[in-house]
């Protein structure tokens, strides 16, 4: 087996050009975690081979919005869990994170590359030993990061598809373009950049790699920057953010009973370092996968019992006591129903975390009732914070069809959106409605002449049509009287003004169905004269080609 300085990018590329073919006709994928959506494996070679090599270990995605957090102790100094905003539930960077948890995070909100990197993140693993130092932690979360960045910039890149306006840029880091989002659902074919892309993302791993190497040895954190990523910053970063968590005795007890070394935790750098080189060249076919860490009931036991340690931090005398004896049965038994049943017990008696919140952890468990009911909550509390209307007309019935849908068939779209795909009639209606509020960016940007008359709906502009008239529909479920329909149709284009205020324009339905036609690539907009020159005075179309003259 060759080491990573021994790897040639052009043999990877020409075997990742033959399963990149393989992928782009349909071929099967190796493995598929749940979690994800099967596309985001097949975006490039990179990524299906992650997935399968995840697949081998078990490893598994939980959905963000349906895990409900729980507040860790203060003397941890986490932060409170952040509330929905609009739809939104943020995840702080080194709150929500953790490097010690091996299954990884779907976020509606990130984008598709993040799947196989979150599962890269459970192959790779963590470094921890009793009593290590701040400067250890730093230099292991910096290790834990590297493979799966290098895979997130680097070799995801090779044979994925962009669209026309990026092709050959590379990664978009903070830009987010839906246009190669849709691109990237399948691999290229062919692609000139792709050894170049392997080339660069083994460099970029020696460099940081020899970077960590002066650091152990010096003492002195010495950073290796490329473009805007430093992963030294990153490291002592989350160093700080979790050192109290890392050191306290409820993390010693549960990596004792949970996470013994090699599964998921290194207990030294250097053995760390192994397994990302290990790890490294599975990926890229020039070494057999490692042996596995473990099962995803493995997974599932120490999820679970990480949350019940979280609890014990905060809980004195007997009920902590009680809870130990809870945690060392489930380490023996592996029963986690039993110990759901017997938390239960405890929560009777002691008053301690709601049970349902506590097994409401992103994914289904059998055994742990009230899970679901929990995450239900969670998501109706995000539902009320974007599309209140439409949530009292559908009721809680439809949060947990939206639960069912989001476990079957996971979706990055926006919750508001995905909430107005499941509703139809007046529910529906007002939801569409809600969801344009939601969502609706600024209008377009370089205001002037197009080339050749060819327009397009702006970027940031929603377009409702409905059945009712969902203005009038919505003010009357807002004062209470929701049997109301008033009659339709309705349609309207939205949009935030320069001032960030949402604005509404109220159009002829011909008109509208005009702005329906217009594909993202611009087309001849069929609509009165006038009209066309208020949508374009508004923002609402841009021309397809800007013209760099008013007389053009």
């Amino acid at each position: 087996m060759p080491t990573l300085g021994q790897v040639e990018p052009s043999r990877v590329a020409e075997r990742w050009r033959e399963h990149a073919r393989s992928l782009a006709d349909g071929g099967p994928l190796d493995g598929s975690p749940a979690g994800a959506p099967g596309h985001e494996y097949r975006r490039s070679p990179a990524a299906a081979a992650t997935a399968a090599l995840a697949d081998l270990d078990g490893l598994f995605l939980f959905h963000y919005e349906h895990c409900v957090p729980l507040a860790g102790a203060e003397e941890w100094g986490v932060d409170e869990p952040p509330p929905w905003s609009v739809g939104v539930l943020p995840e702080p960077k080194y709150g929500a994170f953790r490097h010690d948890q091996l299954c990884g995070g779907f976020h509606p909100g990130h984008r598709a590359k993040w799947s196989t990197h979150e599962l890269c993140h459970g192959l790779v693993g963590f470094a921890w030993y009793p009593g290590a130092a701040p400067f250890f932690h730093a230099t292991g979360g910096r290790l834990a990061e590297l493979l799966p960045v290098a895979l997130y910039y680097f070799f995801d890149e090779a044979f994925l598809q962009r669209c026309p306006v990026h092709a050959g840029g590379g990664p978009l880091f903070r830009t987010y373009c839906p246009a190669c989002e849709a691109a990237a659902s399948s691999p290229a074919s062919e692609h000139a950049d792709a050894e170049r892309w392997i080339a660069d993302g083994l460099r970029y791993i020696d460099r940081e790699l020899a970077a960590i190497e002066r650091t152990r040895r010096t003492g002195a954190v010495v950073p290796h920057r490329w473009a805007s990523l430093d992963l030294a910053s990153d490291g002592v970063a989350y160093a700080e953010a979790h050192g109290s968590r890392l050191g306290s005795d409820a993390f010693a007890a549960w990596i004792d009973r949970f996470v013994p070394a090699g599964a998921g935790r290194r207990e030294t750098l250097d053995a760390l370092q192994d397994r990302v080189e290990a790890v490294t060249l599975a990926l890229l076919g020039e070494g057999p996968a490692p042996a596995p860490q473990g099962t995803s009931d493995d997974w599932v036991r120490a999820d679970l019992a990480w949350r019940f340690e979280v609890v014990r931090a905060q809980t004195e005398g007997e009920a902590n006591d009680e809870l130990d004896r809870v945690l060392q049965r489930l380490a023996d038994t592996g029963d986690v129903a039993a110990a759901g049943a017997a938390y239960v017990a405890l929560d009777a008696e002691f008053e301690l975390a709601p049970p349902d919140e506590l097994f409401a952890l992103g994914y289904a468990v059998p055994g742990l009732d009230g899970g679901d009911a929990a995450a239900c909550a969670y998501l109706t509390e995000g539902v009320a914070s974007c599309a209140p209307g439409s949530l009292q007309l559908a009721g809680p019935d439809a949060v947990a069809a939206l639960l069912s849908t989001d476990r079957s068939a996971p979706d990055r779209a926006a919750l508001p959106v995905r909430w107005a795909r499941l509703l139809d009639g007046a529910p529906g209606d007002l939801a569409a409605y809600e969801a344009a509020l939601a969502t609706a960016g600024g209008g377009a940007v370089l205001a002037g002449p197009g080339r050749d008359g060819r327009v397009r709906l702006s970027p940031g502009v929603r377009l409702v049509r409905t059945e009712r008239d969902v203005v009038e529909l919505a003010g009357a479920v807002e004062r209470g009287d929701y049997d109301a329909d008033p009659p339709g149709p309705s349609a309207l284009v939205v949009f935030r003004a320069d001032d960030g205020d949402v604005a509404l324009v109220e159009l002829d339905p011909a008109d509208a169905d005009a702005l329906a036609a217009l594909p993202g690539h611009g087309a001849e907009l069929a609509v009165t004269s006038d009209v066309l020159a208020a949508l374009v005075e508004l923002g609402v179309v841009e021309p397809a080609a800007r013209s760099e003259s008013w007389t053009s």
